[in-house]
């Protein structure tokens, strides 16, 4: 038996993609998907009615401006079916995504050995990752449980765009960005970042910091979330004063949103700290980007600009002219203020839905952003958008991220050199956490008993958690934490990164 172990950790090019399918046909085959529109969903909805009928809806102008840019997994799923000659009944039409899920997490296992490749990982971190990315919630359940959706292909297209980008290959991004403006709506922008600054060029912060320490000169890190605040506290007065709705579907600690809100603004005020350089004042940002620019490749913009605006062209003649749920407008309201609905539920829902690969991010941030820059100048600048996102508390909209956030969290367990039992631990941690062992039957049941809480202890939808469910699952995560925060305590270079940090 310890052979076969041995054996199987030895391959995991190989074994990866086999312990996905194995777990995708046993979920396939014997457990429900969501009990909602005969298995497609809320979203999933939208997305299952293109997949069944690609061209009269997309070149009918059917499909909104928000939607238009998640065409291309319902496509895939459209030509797939016609392909094989599957009818487009609904559950065909679920069992359908189940299935292009599971082959992308299969691909996206293979990357993400080729990712590790070149960071020269051991296989004990090469397995932590898989561990990380997969064995969680909102990878491993929702892909079969929830498939009508696009967030696993923006999972894999996230994959195979940080591959393309540590390997510098220009024709591989620029195929993935294409494909990503119509996958995810953050990938044009994220795309075009790393078009613009491939991964030679690394933000020089060392050459541009001060000599002297001067706390005087960062004033401005309190002033970076400040529209954030100030929207947050207009909106609460605006509903104290005129009873105005605060437009937020889930359970609010009406006590605690102002508190809330000031731990937001705090906590990003923290993140600023240790994102940029510690003796970087406001002169030496305004010099750092000019600095940017003048670096920025030339035919990294010029492809950019064509992409853009083929894309935007694109998108504006197929899509109609419906409302559009998901504006930039919508993401900075719910950045504001989901976060103050109840003290800290972000990092509740983010260690939840994606497992405690977060836990370390966070409780690490000061370690852990170290090497955000080591992936090259556009990571490093798009990286403070998925960060702010995290306030919003939806966690699934972060999944196209998950590589880019997995990757620093690696390299500073592997500069801890973790051993065998804090891999053992994270691996039990996710596992509890991923409740990929609770079949899932008729939760939620239905659109108005979604917020109670045997509902929202098992399914959380997203930001959407309620007040019970929020307190029992805080508790776990605090002990969780604090296993974690003990258990690294014992690793090797512990003292050492934390002597080399003060």
């Amino acid at each position: 038996m310890k052979k076969i172990l041995l054996f199987v950790y030895d391959k995991p090019v190989i074994f990866m993609p086999i312990i996905i399918l194995c777990w995708g046909l046993f979920y396939i085959l014997f457990l429900p998907v969501i009990n909602m529109d005969a298995g497609l969903g809320y979203d999933g909805h939208y997305y299952g009615h293109i997949a069944r009928r690609f061209f009269s809806m997309v070149f009918g102008n059917q499909v909104d401006a928000y939607r238009i840019q998640r065409i291309v997994p319902p496509f895939v799923v459209y030509v797939f079916m016609n392909l094989f000659g599957i009818s487009s009944s609904l559950p065909k039409i679920v069992l359908s995504f189940q299935i292009y899920n599971m082959i992308l997490l299969q691909l996206g296992a293979v990357v993400w050995c080729r990712i590790s490749g070149v960071y020269n990982f051991k296989l004990k971190y090469i397995w932590l990752g898989f561990v990380f990315w997969f064995l969680n919630f909102g990878v491993a359940e929702m892909a079969f449980y929830y498939p009508v959706l696009t967030d696993i292909s923006a999972l894999f297209v996230g994959f195979f765009l940080l591959y393309a980008h540590l390997k510098n290959n220009l024709l591989l991004k620029i195929i993935l960005t294409f494909l990503g403006a119509f996958t995810w709506p953050m990938f044009l922008i994220f795309g075009i970042l790393l078009l613009i600054f491939p991964v030679t060029l690394k933000p020089k912060l060392n050459d541009l910091m001060s000599e002297e320490k001067k706390k005087y000169d960062r004033y401005y890190l309190f002033v970076l979330p400040l529209p954030f605040l100030c929207f947050g506290i207009y909106k609460i007065a605006d509903y104290y004063l005129t009873n105005a709705s605060l437009e937020l579907d889930t359970e609010i600690i009406y006590p605690t949103i102002i508190i809330g809100l000031v731990l937001n603004y705090f906590l990003s005020v923290y993140f600023f700290k240790y994102y940029l350089p510690v003796n970087f004042s406001l002169r030496q940002i305004l010099k750092f980007f000019k600095n940017t620019i003048l670096h920025a490749k030339t035919s990294g913009i010029v492809i950019s600009v064509v992409i853009f605006l083929i894309v935007k062209l694109i998108q504006n003649y197929l899509s109609n002219d419906n409302p559009v749920s998901g504006s930039y407008l919508l993401l900075f309201h719910y950045i504001s203020l989901y976060g103050a609905t109840k003290p800290l539920v972000y990092l509740v829902t983010y260690i939840i839905y994606f497992g405690p690969m977060f836990i370390v991010f966070f409780m690490y941030l000061k370690y852990v952003a170290k090497y955000i820059p080591e992936m090259g100048t556009g990571i490093y600048l798009f990286f403070i958008i998925p960060v702010l996102t995290i306030f919003a508390t939806e966690a699934r909209l972060n999944i196209f991220y998950l590589p880019f956030f997995l990757i620093p969290v690696l390299l500073f367990l592997k500069d801890l050199k973790v051993g065998k039992n804090n891999i053992l631990l994270f691996t039990l941690i996710s596992f509890l956490l991923s409740r990929v062992y609770l079949p899932m039957h008729n939760v939620p049941d239905r659109i108005t008993g979604k917020m109670t809480f045997n509902n929202q202890l098992l399914f959380m939808n997203f930001h959407t958690i309620s007040i019970n469910s929020y307190l029992v699952l805080a508790v776990v995560i605090i002990l969780f934490s604090l296993a974690v925060y003990l258990s690294l305590r014992k690793s090797k270079n512990y003292t050492l990164l934390k002597l080399q940090n003060n």
